[in-house]
């Protein structure tokens, strides 16, 4: 993660651009869609380009999930609210792998930005949900596969002008 000291008019457009990404990520309805549009991407870029190589479904979109997504896809407050009970109780609570992994590397990035530019929990946790990003999508294979699937079907099928 890199994060750059910004001068005044761009804290301005930082703060700005976090207020319309806190009005977006406010329904984790919307949150799940963007992700989702956003695993679906990565798994058209490594058919499109050629990396994948794979015999499966299963085999392309575990590949993926191992992509870095865009943003993180969480809440700001439901975000703060964790973070906090994990300092306070020093675990994240029940959770499956994915979850936890997903709250910890979030954690790890925001305590980073905290020690370089000397932010509170919650600056520095916003300026990381807007400017970073995890390392990889944090799904289980098998919800990545629906996902996926559920998307392709979606997707209009080109017309063969082979008739």
């Amino acid at each position: 993660m890199s994060i750059v000291v910004l001068p005044t008019l761009s804290l301005f457009i930082t703060h700005t651009l976090f207020k319309i990404f806190v009005d977006t990520m406010k329904n984790y309805e919307t949150l799940r869609a963007l992700r989702d549009a956003d695993f679906v991407g990565r798994c058209r870029e490594l058919l499109k380009t050629g990396r994948f190589s794979g015999d499966s479904d299963a085999d392309l979109t575990r590949r993926a999930i191992e992509m870095a997504p865009r943003a993180y896809y969480v809440g700001y407050d439901h975000a703060y609210r964790m973070l906090t009970r994990f300092r306070s109780r020093g675990r994240f609570g029940i959770g499956s792998v994915n979850s936890i992994g997903l709250w910890a590397s979030l954690l790890k990035d925001v305590e980073e930005c905290q020690e370089r530019l000397g932010l509170s929990l919650g600056q520095a946790l916003a300026r990381v949900l807007v400017e970073c990003h995890p390392p990889k999508f944090y799904i289980a294979p098998s919800t990545a596969q629906k996902i996926f699937r559920h998307r392709r079907r979606r997707t209009p099928r080109r017309l063969s002008t082979n008739h």
